[in-house]
Order: structure tokens, then sequence, then C-alpha cells
């Protein structure tokens, strides 16, 4: 297995959530976590409950600020319209444990609606800023995908998990940044 420094968790909406869970579960396997768009509020209206449940689990849960790295983001277009005002309660929380822009960002993009084109249109800044931390277990990589400055990075390709085709699929969501 990779060392922790190495390994990176990403998802977006719901598995954002998963992603936050999974470094604050296993700390000693995850060294940071990308959450996109992440999903505070549990259901497709504004609840607080949730939120706060959520926070409060955080709080507890969190790891280390010196080994782990957070990044966060959100739009201001549909679903993501919700997110703002949790996804600052979460903020007041990540740097009242001691996460300093080392260690974490939260970004908001104006705009941006709840969908795969606006996670694939800004993937790349988290790929940048934690650049070859991110591995994964699929057993099929690949493709080359260039962000918008020009580097080239390796994105990682899993298998459609309901019918196996590796992109292209009708359930898949290609989050190629080309």
């Amino acid at each position: 297995m990779p060392e922790r420094e190495s390994t990176f968790i990403l998802g977006s909406s719901m598995g954002a959530l998963i992603s936050l869970y999974a470094i604050s579960e296993y700390p000693d396997v995850f060294g940071g976590a990308v959450c996109m768009s992440t999903h505070w509020v549990g259901k497709k209206e504004n609840d607080y409950e949730r939120p706060r449940a959520l926070a409060m689990y955080l709080d507890e849960k969190l790891p280390a600020t010196e080994t782990h790295k957070l990044y966060f983001d959100y739009g201001t277009k549909t679903l993501d319209s919700l997110y703002q005002v949790h996804q600052m309660m979460i903020d007041t929380l990540v740097q009242f444990k001691g996460y300093t822009e080392e260690h974490w960002m939260t970004k908001k993009f104006v705009g941006a609606a709840h969908d795969e084109r606006a996670w694939r249109s800004r993937l790349h800044i988290p790929i940048e800023r934690y650049g070859r931390r991110f591995r994964c277990f699929y057993e099929r990589p690949s493709r080359i995908c260039r962000t918008p400055n020009k580097k080239t990075y390796y994105v990682l390709i899993p298998r459609c998990i309901q019918c196996g085709v590796s992109n292209g699929c009708r359930n898949w969501n290609d989050f190629c940044l080309t």
C-alpha cells in the first residue's frame, strides 16, 4: 500500500462526503481529501440539522493538520447554491482545528453548477496543488489529459461498475480535463 502522504481521495457531491469520511476514519491511509461540491445538506433543500451533525463529527474525527491536507470547493448555481453557508461553517471548524493555507483550501466558483462539466473544469486546481499525490486502486489507468495551463497529468479512469466499460458507456461521467 502506498504511503499516506502519497494517497489522496477525491469525490464530488456525496462522493465528497465519503472522501471526508475516509480521511477522518482512516487517517493512516489517506494524506488528503479533495471534496468538490460537498453535499452538506443531505436533501435538496436547505437543512441545518445534517450539516451540524457533520460538523460535530468532524470536530471529533478530523485528522491532524501537520500530516493531512483538505481541499473544498463549491459553485453558486443549481444544488451548489445551497452549500455556501454550510461550507463557511466547516471552514470555521477547519481553521479552529489548526488547518492553515498550507494544508487547506476552499474555493467558490461563481456561476458553476452541481454537475460533471463544472467539476471537470476545475479538477486541475487540486491536481496542480497536490500533484503526484493522487493514486488509484483501479486495474486500468488511463488517459493523458492536459490542464488549462498545458501541464500534463495522467488521469485514472476506472471501469463503470454497471457494465465494465472503461470509458464511453452511457452510465459513465468522463472527467478528462481536455
